[in-house]
């Protein structure tokens, strides 16, 4: 653990490369649910090249 845990709900702690970035991924209820159920599943992290494990 590091020692900024929850801080990304303020001010962005100093030392880190932060980015920020936004995209229009598509419209409507049928793709927000696909885009939620890629995020919730780790497809969203594996895409992005982390490995994903799912505990209990």
């Amino acid at each position: 653990m590091y020692p900024e845990v929850g801080a990304t709900g303020g001010e962005l702690p100093a030392g880190y490369h932060h980015v920020r970035a936004e995209r229009v991924i598509g419209r409507g209820r049928e793709r927000f649910e696909g885009c939620c159920d890629a995020l919730l599943s780790g497809a969203v992290q594996r895409r992005a090249g982390a490995d994903v494990s799912a505990s209990d």
